[in-house]
């Protein structure tokens, strides 16, 4: 899997470690699951960008990856909308113990008045997460 990143963040910022793994964790996890269902031929493009960044007390996570280009386009944002992902649904086998990651993402950056946007479209999936 190809990965670039760009990550530029004070040593010290005011959001719970345990809800920083939970945001990058389920959102990374996520996206190398997605990349690693696709076929080899993606293989030339870069497949994961990570960027994180801190301006003016606000913390900003984008994390994009290749998916499918037949995937039904999407957009998500947690500010306007509380019908939770009913498009993006596990795939996994065990529904009941998965399919929860996403949502644990939007509650851990509501903790700080932040916003979650999720996009899907031509083959690129994007979350983008802003907090205070």
């Amino acid at each position: 899997i190809t990965c670039e990143h760009s990550i530029m963040v004070p040593e010290y910022l005011d959001v719970n470690s345990t809800d920083l793994v939970i945001i990058i964790g389920n959102l990374l996890d996520n996206a190398i699951r997605c990349v690693e269902r696709l076929a080899a031929e993606e293989s030339e493009r870069v497949q994961i960008s990570i960027v994180i960044s801190y301006d003016r007390g606000n913390l900003n996570i984008c994390i994009t990856n290749i998916c499918d280009t037949d995937a039904k386009e999407y957009y998500y944002d947690s500010d306007r909308d509380n019908k939770v992902f009913a498009l993006l649904d596990t795939d996994k086998e065990d529904r009941k113990n998965h399919g929860i990651g996403l949502k644990n993402v939007v509650a851990s950056v509501k903790k700080y008045d932040g916003v979650v946007t999720i996009k899907r479209e031509r083959g690129i999936f994007a979350v983008n997460v802003s907090m205070c």
